[in-house]
């Protein structure tokens, strides 16, 4: 359990459990809309489970992935086939979790609204996960970008990445709980996936498991 009452996240496309960790763990969650566009991120990228391992999705940007590119003006890409990829592979992966049924309709749903842009289509992916697990952290976006926040604020921006492991990983060689996974037979367990792979494996226990996977304290 983290011990800060507030946190402050990046904009993320279906984070990653270590995301909604946070997010549920505390008591106001800060995400950060005056930021550059950052490329290597979770900004427009989820990775999922499927019979091969791990597979990053990612959401192709109108005019390249520029790095100073005002966040809330990113716009979605849908001249590239990503959305039909997305769905496919989505639904290959996961068709057999026990709930894939009961949650992939708003995760399609939210795909089908083709929003304009990036930060817009996660916001729609984070209530998906808000209203599924019933978490009720309220959300607060910034005022202002600073590169640093108050003692008190749990600072995620630069720790929840792609390319490194678990921030609690780093910090005491433990290794994450464990839940079933379609293709564990296969691949083991692949740790903090999108929060879509909790989603349609466990269901509504996926909210206990988002209390085991305690983020590191910064």
């Amino acid at each position: 359990m983290v011990s800060t009452s507030r946190a402050l996240l990046t904009t993320a496309y279906c984070p990653p459990i270590s995301y909604l960790s946070v997010a549920k763990q505390v008591d106001t969650l800060y995400i950060e809309q005056w930021e550059n566009y950052q490329k290597g991120s979770y900004r427009n990228r989820m990775h999922i489970g499927t019979g091969n391992g791990q597979l990053a999705l990612s959401v192709p940007l109108q005019s390249g992935k520029h790095q100073r590119m005002p966040i809330r003006e990113v716009r979605i890409d849908y001249q590239q086939p990503w959305l039909k990829i997305h769905r496919d592979s989505i639904h290959t992966a996961y068709r057999s979790a026990p709930f894939f049924i009961d949650y992939a309709p708003a995760f399609f749903a939210a795909l089908d609204k083709k929003p304009a842009f990036l930060f817009d289509l996660n916001l729609l992916m984070l209530d998906i996960a808000f209203r599924s697990w019933q978490i009720k952290t309220p959300i607060v976006f910034t005022e202002s970008y600073n590169p640093t926040t108050a003692p008190e604020v749990l600072d995620y921006r630069h720790r929840i990445l792609p390319n490194r492991s678990h921030p609690k990983n780093n910090h005491t060689q433990q290794e994450s709980p464990t839940y079933p996974q379609v293709f564990d037979d296969r691949n083991g367990f692949l740790e903090n996936l999108s929060f879509l792979d909790l989603l349609f494996c466990q269901g509504p226990e996926g909210a206990l498991y988002l209390h085991q996977f305690s983020p590191v304290e910064l």
